[in-house]
């Protein structure tokens, strides 16, 4: 019995290497179609994930609260600050009637501005309603996130007196030579200054122009134009000076 037992056993070792073999064969499969089903799902669970956590909402800015839910008048000054309506938490005659404007709660910063003096932009945000809703027992004006839907508004900021335009200057060049045997000029460059934002655009940059160096050439024995001593053929620079050099007095053939 005892043989028998040991036959069944040692008989079933190479099952149970076949079947082991098999398994990792398989874990090592990367074209079974579960498995990528598997990674599939894993790849998209991380996109919501990524998308859902850039999403406005009010459970950014109120961990815990539910659109539909009733807000405190804690919750409301963190959505609205210094805009909570005056009658927000005061009783109201009427349950379920509009008891104060909607209020827009912003849930992004004012941003999108072309430039350093725009001062008008937008910023997405929701609307908190205010209903006459029980409260302990009593009618009271509260406000209330009823659609969770982002809309976005037109908003605005202060730019005026704001620094805009960085100082910027010019490729430095060369002023033009003070006469036609000079050696050296000035060499110079345009700057614009900063400016200040008024009325949405930046204003008070103010142009000027300063030296940064010398420029020189060479001009001892080039041509020029001189009338000295009267009608001249030919006149060259020395010592930055134009000389004629050849005059038509006398009986010169090239007058």
């Amino acid at each position: 019995m005892r043989n028998r037992l040991y036959g069944h056993v040692f008989g079933m070792v190479p099952l149970v290497s076949l079947l082991m073999a098999t398994a990792v064969s398989c874990t090592r499969g990367a074209d079974d179609p579960e498995d990528r089903a598997v990674e599939h799902a894993e790849v998209r669970s991380t996109e919501l994930e990524s998308a859902g956590s850039q999403t406005d909402s009010t459970t950014a800015l109120l961990p815990g609260v539910e659109p539909g839910a009733k807000l405190d008048r804690s919750q409301l000054v963190r959505l609205l600050g210094d805009r909570v309506p005056a009658a927000a938490g005061e009783p109201c005659l009427v349950l379920g009637q509009v008891c104060d404007t909607p209020s827009f709660a912003p849930t992004t910063a004012c941003g999108g501005f072309s430039d350093t003096c725009d001062s008008s932009g937008t910023q997405n945000g929701l609307m908190v309603n205010f209903r006459c809703l029980s409260v302990n027992g009593q009618a009271t004006c509260t406000g209330v996130v009823e659609d969770p839907t982002i809309v976005s508004r037109t908003c605005s900021r202060v730019t005026s007196g704001t620094s805009c335009g960085a100082r910027t200057c010019s490729t430095p060049f060369c002023l033009s030579f003070p006469s036609e045997c000079a050696q050296q000029t000035t060499q110079v460059q345009n700057c614009l200054s900063a400016g200040v934002c008024s009325s949405g655009g930046c204003t008070g940059q103010v142009t000027t122009q300063q030296a940064v160096g010398t420029c020189q050439r060479n001009t001892e024995g080039a041509v020029c134009l001189s009338s000295a001593g009267g009608p001249c053929v030919l006149a060259v620079c020395s010592n930055q000076e134009c000389f004629c050099t050849e005059s038509c007095f006398g009986a010169n053939p090239r007058c």
